[in-house]
C-alpha cells in the first residue's frame, strides 16, 4: 500500500482545529473528532484523498492508498444512500475520503471520518458521527443515516464476477436443470472470504459436493453458508463467534466445482432467499438539538478539507 497519493494532517489536539504550515504539503489541518480524542502518534495518522473516479470504483480507492476493506465499506455505505455503481459513476465523478489509519499489534485499521462522492445525479457528502444520545453512523448534511440498511456485506473484496445467480439453472457438471440455492462468485484461488454478518459458526468441515463448507448462524432467524473453499481461517472453529467482515476462509474449488469460486447462500427461517436482495431499511434522523451539534461538527470537517482558517489558529 502506498501513501504517495495521501495528504497527511500532522497536528491533533482536543476541541478544535489547528492550522500548521508543512513544508512538503503546504498549509494543512487536523481535526478533533470526539470529546476524548487522543493526540496523533506514530501509531495513528489522519489522512485525506481526493481523486477522479475511474470506471472501477474499487481500483480507484486502492490506487489512492485505501485498504481494500475500507473501499468495500465505502461501497456498502454509498449503496445505502442509493448509489448504483454500474449506472451512476461517470467521467466527472470524484471521490474524497478523510480517514484515520491506526497501527497496533502488527495490524493496520482504517476508520472513515468523512467521504464525498460526485455521481451523475448529485454530490453525496457523508460524515461518521456519534451523537450524545448514542446515534452513530454515516450521516448526510441533513442529519439522516441509514444505519444497518446493509444487513449483510459482500463476502468477497476485489475483482470477482457472479458466475451463477439464485434460481433455476443447468448444473455445469451434472447437466440437469435444478434450483440453485445461492450465488456463485468466480475469483482467484486463495482470495479471502468474509463473514457477511456477525454470528456463530454452526458448521465447519467437509460437506459432500459443497467441499470445504462453513455455516454461520446470525440473529433474526438468518444463516449464511459458504462452500468450495480451499482452506479455513486458522482462528475459526465450531462455535466461534465471528464479526461482520472477519476472514473465515479462502476461495478454492473443493467438492463438485468446475473452477475457483465461492458458493454463497442465505437462509431465513429455514428458507433459502436470494443473497443479492438481503437488505433492510433503518433510517435514523438526528433531532433538532442533535442537529445543532452535528452542524458544528460538519463545519469543522468542511473547514479542514477546504483548508480555511489562519495559521496556528484554533477555531
Amino acid at each position: 500500500m502506498t501513501e504517495s497519493n495521501l495528504t497527511h494532517f500532522p497536528v491533533l489536539f482536543q476541541h478544535g482545529i489547528r492550522k500548521k504550515k508543512d513544508m512538503d504539503q503546504g498549509s494543512q489541518a487536523t481535526l478533533m473528532t470526539g470529546n476524548n480524542a487522543e493526540s496523533l502518534t506514530h501509531n495513528k495518522k489522519l489522512l485525506f484523498i481526493s481523486s477522479d473516479v475511474k470506471p472501477s470504483f474499487f481500483a480507484t480507492g486502492v490506487e489512492q492508498g485505501l485498504a481494500p476493506n475500507t473501499v468495500m465499506k465505502l461501497i456498502d455505505v454509498y449503496k445505502d444512500f442509493g448509489v448504483d455503481f454500474k449506472k451512476d459513476i461517470v467521467l466527472t465523478s470524484k471521490l474524497e475520503v478523510l480517514f484515520e489509519r491506526l497501527f497496533s499489534n502488527q495490524k493496520t485499521e482504517e476508520k472513515i471520518l468523512y467521504t464525498s462522492l460526485t455521481t451523475n445525479k448529485k454530490a453525496i457528502s457523508l460524515y461518521h458521527y456519534k451523537s450524545q444520545s448514542g446515534k452513530e453512523g454515516y450521516f448526510n448534511k441533513e442529519g439522516i443515516s441509514f444505519r444497518g440498511s446493509k444487513a449483510f456485506i459482500n463476502p468477497l473484496n476485489g475483482d470477482y464476477r457472479i458466475s451463477s445467480k439464485f434460481g433455476n439453472r443447468k448444473h455445469p457438471i451434472r447437466g440437469k436443470v435444478a434450483f440453485h440455492k445461492g450465488v456463485d462468485y468466480a475469483t482467484k484461488l486463495g482470495a479471502p472470504i468474509y463473514a457477511t454478518a456477525e454470528g456463530v459458526i454452526e458448521y465447519i468441515g467437509n460437506n459432500g459436493g459443497y467441499g470445504k463448507y462453513i455455516k454461520i448462524k446470525h440473529k433474526n432467524g438468518y444463516s449464511t453458508c459458504y462452500a468450495h473453499m480451499s482452506k479455513f481461517s486458522s482462528n475459526v472453529k465450531l462455535g466461534s463467534k465471528v464479526k461482520q467482515g472477519q476472514v473465515i476462509a479462502y476461495v478454492g474449488k473443493t467438492g463438485v466445482a468446475t473452477g475457483f469460486h465461492l458458493h454463497y447462500e442465505v437462509i431465513c427461517n429455514g428458507k433459502h432467499i436470494d443473497p443479492l436482495t438481503v437488505t433492510y431499511k433503518n433510517e435514523v434522523k438526528l433531532l433538532d438539538y442533535e442537529l445543532r451539534e452535528f452542524k458544528l461538527f460538519t463545519n469543522k470537517i468542511d473547514e479542514t478539507i477546504n483548508g480555511r482558517g489562519s495559521s496556528e489558529k484554533k477555531v
